[in-house]
């Protein structure tokens, strides 16, 4: 009976020990399910916050997009937005005005509908730079449905959104009028330079086959005057010598203006080897040492018009020196660095200021410079001058080089 009674006890025991865990275990899940709950609870709001805020976010996006629109129609710039893909997204009224297209003909198209061949690589190049954070500003040519050309200047942005970039967008102002009229400018420049020429040429035939030809006529003449004549006076010898002497400086002033108004032989023979023979015979008649020097020019040909333009840059450059600077030496470089052809001219003499220069309202000082200043332009060139007083000058020229087709062949040889 005992043995039962301890057996009981001990069962006893064990149901209240399980009991007392099932309690226990009971009470932390409820514990646990209030916790979960709570943490169920918690989430909840957050996610009905969170949703809130997305919403007033969505709607605040919604409006900014909207006012932003309203300012990009009304404004006198040209706008455009593209995709990841290269798609127009957005242009507004400005751009369509521009481009003579509509926002249906061109949303969802690539960039290229609207570009000319020979601008889409550059064109491109500037959007993948911009889809890597950069901003790039310049200008660019597009065709019109009439054939004529239409010019921008473009400023390209990445867009970005939640801190990645999603596209670009350009700004354009339409420069097209103000092309056109540089263009006009440069077509009269041209038109002047080629009547200068003109003019320059029959004044150098007259000087050369009329006055020259008379005054060597004359010289002829008066050592024919006194033949014959048994006795001569020695003052009237000694005035015909001196008469003599300055004929015979006439005719050589004569014929080195005419050679200066036209240089001899210029569609014979190369810029470079006419440019040498001018340094030399400068060199020799001003008594200014210059150390001509040329590169990479020998293989290049120039239509008559770029070597004209050429050799007379140098010839006012050099002239510039021997009236204002004050310098015993110079030195001409022409070189052809591909795609650019490139002159410099540098002196050791006096110098000048550039900007008051630049500033001076003697317009008579400058019109070496200005005279230079538009064959650069009519070159589609760059001319950059650095001077100090007293440290010489140096002028640097820059300008595309364009290789001679056979229509300028043909009107060279009508010169």
């Amino acid at each position: 009976m005992k043995k039962d009674s301890s057996k009981a006890d001990r069962t006893k025991e064990l149901r209240r020990q399980a009991k007392q865990a099932l309690q226990k275990a009971h009470e932390e899940l409820e514990i646990r399910v209030e916790e979960r709950a709570k943490q169920l609870a918690e989430s909840n709001q957050d996610m009905e916050r969170e949703i809130v805020e997305r919403k007033q976010l969505d709607k605040t996006l919604h409006q900014n997009e909207q006012r932003f629109q309203k300012v990009v129609e009304s404004a006198p710039f040209g706008y455009y937005r593209l995709g990841k893909d290269g798609r127009y997204q957005y242009v507004n009224s400005e751009w369509e005005s521009m481009h003579e297209l509509s926002g249906r003909e061109i949303i969802g198209k690539s960039f290229e509908t609207t570009l000319m061949d020979d601008t889409k690589a550059r064109f491109l190049d500037h959007v993948h730079r911009a889809l890597d954070g950069q901003t790039i500003k310049g200008d660019s040519r597009h065709i019109l449905k009439d054939g004529s050309f239409g010019y921008h200047e473009f400023t390209i942005q990445p867009v970005y959104q939640s801190g990645e970039i999603v596209a670009v967008e350009g700004f354009l102002d339409d420069i097209t009028e103000r092309k056109r009229s540089e263009d006009l400018v440069r077509n009269l420049s041209h038109m002047l330079m080629e009547a200068q020429e003109r003019e320059r040429q029959m004044i150098s035939y007259e000087l050369h086959d009329r006055i020259a030809q008379n005054l060597s006529t004359l010289k002829i003449e008066c050592t024919m005057l006194f033949e014959g004549q048994p006795v001569i006076y020695r003052e009237i010898e000694e005035k015909m010598g001196r008469i003599f002497k300055l004929i015979e400086l006439s005719i050589t002033s004569v014929r080195d203006l005419a050679y200066n108004l036209r240089p001899p032989g210029l569609n014979e023979m190369s810029i470079a080897k006419a440019v040498e023979i001018y340094c030399e015979e400068f060199s020799e008649s001003n008594g200014l040492d210059i150390d001509f020097q040329s590169t990479g020019m020998h293989a290049l040909k120039f239509d008559y018009d770029t070597k004209l333009h050429l050799y007379r840059l140098v010839q006012e450059g050099l002239n510039n020196i021997r009236k204002h600077a004050d310098a015993g030496r110079a030195t001409v470089k022409l070189i052809g660095a591909s795609p650019n052809i490139i002159l410099r001219i540098e002196d050791n003499g006096k110098g000048f200021d550039v900007k008051k220069r630049e500033r001076s309202l003697d317009n008579r000082k400058r019109m070496g410079l200005r005279s230079m200043q538009e064959r650069v332009n009519l070159l589609g060139g760059q001319i950059t001058i650095q001077s100090q007083p007293m440290t010489g000058t140096k002028i640097f020229i820059k300008f595309p080089f364009k290789e001679k087709d056979s229509d300028s062949e043909k009107e060279d040889l009508d010169r």
